[in-house]
């Protein structure tokens, strides 16, 4: 397993990251103010066979944050079945200084709601 220092280091070192989707929830890269989704529209892992995939490739500058997540981020449920949804995720994530920013904007939404798919966040930040 790669460490978190380890992934800076290629991160720092490649000037960039190149990504494969998969269908899951796509990347969102805070750069110069603004959030940008890294989407490849790629289908599901084991959907489509002999699928061809995108690879994307982005450069990373001093400063920028690319956030990875699991669905259950934007599928989190309020007490009223509202789903959290990647629209509020993209809004927090444009101000937040921390993951744990984001994890407790979450939580405070979800209130008491069970909450039914795993959450993972990893944030990064090119110093």
């Amino acid at each position: 397993m790669m460490s978190q220092e380890e992934l800076y280091e290629i991160i720092k070192k490649c000037g960039g990251v190149s990504a494969v989707s998969f269908g899951d929830a796509p990347a969102l890269l805070k750069k110069s103010g603004e959030i940008i989704e890294l989407s490849t529209n790629d289908p599901s892992l084991g959907i489509l066979e002999g699928a061809m995939l995108q690879e994307k490739t982005i450069h990373l500058e001093k400063g920028d944050e690319l956030l990875l997540y699991t669905d259950g981020a934007i599928e989190a449920q309020d007490p009223e079945g509202r789903l959290f949804g990647s629209d509020q995720l993209k809004a927090i994530f444009l101000h937040a200084e921390t993951t744990q920013d984001l994890l407790d904007e979450i939580e405070t939404f979800s209130a008491t709601a069970a909450q039914h798919d795993d959450l993972t966040l990893l944030q990064i930040k090119l110093l």
